[in-house]
C-alpha cells in the first residue's frame, strides 16, 4: 500500500500454531508479510486444524465450535479490519523488550481490551461473537511476540534444570516401580484415561498460544 500500511491479507499466519520447532519461520524484523500464506490457511481449514480440540464434556468447551483460528485470520483479511491490522502491526514492532511476564501480560490484556470492541465493530467481524474475534486477536498477538514473551531468563534456565534433575531422579527404578505398581492397579476403563491425560500433557509444547495450551490442560483433568 503506498499509505505504508499493510494490507489485511499479509498478517496472516503461515500456520494456525505451528510447533515451537518450526517458529523460526517467521520473521525476525517483525513483518507481518508471510509468504504462501493464504495456502496455508486454506489448507488447514480442509485438513485437521492444529489446534486441540476440547472434550465436549466440559463446561468450558460450551462455546468452542464457534472458534477458528483460520477463521479469524481469514476475516482479518478483509479491508474493514485494515485500522486494526496497522494497529497490530505498530503496536507488535514497538512492543518493549525489557518487561516482565506479569508486566507483559497487563500490557497485552489493556491492548486487547481496546482493540477486540473496535474489531467487532468492522465489517468483517460484525456478525461474530467476541469469542471469534477476541480469542483470534489473543491467539494473534501472542503468536507474533511468542520469541519476546517466552524468551528464556537466567532464573528460567535454572527452574529448568532444577525441575528436570527432580523428574529424573523420580525416574529411579524404584519410583519407576512403585509407579507402575500403581497404575497396574487401575481397571481399564481408568487406565485409559490415565493414558488420555499423559498424552494430553504431552502436547502443550506442541503449541504456542495461551488457549491451546489451556485446552491441553482441561482434556487432561
Amino acid at each position: 500500500m503506498e499509505d505504508g500500511g499493510y494490507a489485511a491479507s499479509e498478517v496472516v499466519e503461515s500456520q494456525p500454531d505451528p510447533a515451537p520447532e518450526n517458529a523460526n519461520t517467521e520473521r525476525e524484523d517483525g513483518n507481518f508479510s508471510i509468504p504462501s500464506a493464504l495456502a496455508a490457511v486454506e489448507a488447514a481449514t480442509a485438513e485437521k486444524s492444529s489446534e486441540p480440540t476440547l472434550r465436549p464434556t466440559l463446561a468450558l468447551v460450551a462455546a468452542d465450535s464457534a472458534y477458528s483460528y483460520p477463521q479469524f485470520v481469514e476475516r482479518f483479511k478483509h479491508p474493514s479490519a485494515q485500522s486494526v491490522v496497522n494497529e497490530v502491526r505498530d503496536y507488535v514492532n514497538k512492543f518493549p523488550a525489557n518487561l516482565t511476564r506479569p508486566q507483559a501480560a497487563r500490557r497485552i490484556y489493556d491492548f486487547l481490551s481496546t482493540m477486540t470492541p473496535r474489531l467487532l465493530k468492522t465489517e468483517a467481524f460484525a456478525d461474530q461473537g467476541e469469542e471469534l474475534a477476541g480469542d483470534g486477536l489473543e491467539k494473534f498477538v501472542v503468536l507474533k511476540l511468542h520469541k519476546l514473551l517466552f524468551r528464556h531468563a537466567p532464573a528460567d534456565i535454572r527452574e529448568d534444570e532444577r525441575v528436570e534433575s527432580q523428574i529424573n531422579a523420580s525416574r529411579s527404578a524404584k519410583s519407576h516401580l512403585a509407579a507402575m505398581a500403581a497404575v497396574g492397579k487401575f481397571d481399564k476403563k481408568h487406565q485409559e484415561t490415565f493414558e488420555a491425560a499423559s498424552l494430553e500433557l504431552q502436547r502443550i509444547d506442541q503449541y504456542r498460544a495461551p488457549r491451546d495450551k489451556l485446552a491441553c490442560f482441561v482434556n487432561a483433568v
